[in-house]
């Protein structure tokens, strides 16, 4: 159901002036006192003070922001470059310790996607099988299944977010199945990583 209040901060302070002031017009014909009157204009008052707070604050944020950003731009090319002499010093490669204490050495100790594995559970529901899954670095999963019998596995979805809910119907009414799902990252459109572990559950419909 539509509210009548604006759900734009900027449109909401329009409103609550509106109202507050056109209010008073309209004591008498719907019977208000004085007392309600003011009740709801100080509520207009109120939330208007927040609103207009909160958009001070938040330019003083874009404008920090924007200030911090300048200054990156202008500190790290030096410091770069004070860091590659660092680097080029007979010093630095004589004693290999002083890179990693000063933390001026790149790290390889971060997996890539490659080496990535999509981990996951499935579980039966009334009317479907639940999977939920750690996506880890990539953007989504594919999910595929299998039912006995079959040797190719069936792409059912891909999905950005835990859970997924597959909803197939038994192949026969009334006879469980055993049923093994399987799920593959993928970034950029394109699947990476290794595959995650078979997962393996018995519907029953």
């Amino acid at each position: 159901m539509a509210d009548f209040l604006p759900s734009r901060d900027g449109d909401t302070l329009i409103w609550l002036k509106n109202f507050s002031d056109k209010l008073p017009g309209h004591q008498k014909d719907l019977g208000l006192t004085d007392a309600q009157v003011k009740s709801m204009q100080g509520s207009c008052d109120q939330l208007s003070s927040a609103i207009t707070a909160n958009q001070k604050k938040q330019a003083e944020y874009q404008s920090q922001i924007a200030a911090t950003n300048a200054v990156r731009e202008s500190a790290l090319p030096g410091l770069r470059a004070g860091i590659r002499l660092i680097k080029a010093q007979p010093g630095f490669a004589q004693k290999p310790a002083i890179g990693p204490d000063l933390g001026i050495v790149s790290t390889t100790s971060q997996l890539t996607t490659a080496q990535h594995q999509v981990t996951g559970s499935a579980e039966v529901q009334r009317g479907r099988v639940r999977i939920q899954f750690r996506k880890g670095p990539f953007d989504s999963v594919n999910v595929y299944a299998r039912r006995p019998g079959q040797v190719e596995w069936t792409f059912l979805a891909r999905d950005t977010h835990t859970p997924y809910d597959d909803c197939t119907p038994l192949a026969q009414p009334g006879v469980p199945e055993t049923r093994e799902y399987r799920l593959i990252g993928v970034c950029k459109d394109q699947e990476q990583g290794l595959p995650s572990d078979i997962l393996h559950v018995t519907c029953s419909g």
